[in-house]
């Protein structure tokens, strides 16, 4: 396989910049696959500007410019799916987490499988979920913020279960849960 020189790919990196490219991710994913195809063009006996120009055809008329619209329409649409789906992670788990305490204060049958379905939804799907969205979309120095409210919440959560359904150890959740967020979370979140 031939192999582009640093000029060369120098070359096809300032292209993608001039030509409207500004997310880097994007600009890194496209100087790969073009180098790519280029040197697979110059392989079947091209110069490289033949390949370049070849490889740039190959994009259509709307160019580098429409893979960036169309990459960035499709990762707003991710976007808003993800957002439903731990919405309705988080109200599943809210509403069977309610409905379950409201069900083991009347003494009702299924209010332990309906409390207990509530707070693993609510620990192990919803609260991730959020924590992913919000590492995201955060500068990078709230990180521990975000995380210590997520190891807070997911183990209070998980100890208020134990000590509802009377499993052993749920002291100590409960108490390393309410911790983090009383020697964390909150202090962190004051001070910033």
């Amino acid at each position: 396989m031939a192999e582009l020189t640093e000029f060369q790919v120098d070359l096809i990196d300032a292209y993608i910049k001039e030509n409207g490219v500004a997310q880097s991710e994007l600009q890194e994913d496209l100087l790969d696959h073009l180098c790519t195809s280029v040197e697979g063009q110059i392989q079947q006996g091209k110069s490289f500007e033949e390949a370049f120009h070849y490889t740039l055809n190959l994009f259509g008329p709307g160019g580098l410019k429409q893979v960036q619209t169309e990459t960035f329409e499709l990762l707003t649409e991710m976007n808003a799916t993800m957002k439903k789906v731990t919405f309705g992670f988080g109200l599943t788990s809210t509403f069977l987490l309610l409905a379950g305490t409201i069900f083991k204060l009347m003494h009702w049958p299924g209010a332990n499988n309906m409390f207990m379905i509530g707070a693993m939804i609510f620990a192990l799907i919803y609260l991730p979920l959020i924590l992913r969205h919000k590492l995201k979309e955060s500068p990078s120095n709230e990180a521990l913020l975000h995380t210590s409210g997520f190891v807070g919440l997911a183990f209070t959560t998980v100890g208020s279960l134990f000590k509802i359904m009377h499993w052993p150890g749920a002291s100590v959740l409960l108490m390393v849960g309410m911790g983090t967020l009383a020697f964390l979370y909150v202090p962190i979140y004051f001070y910033k």
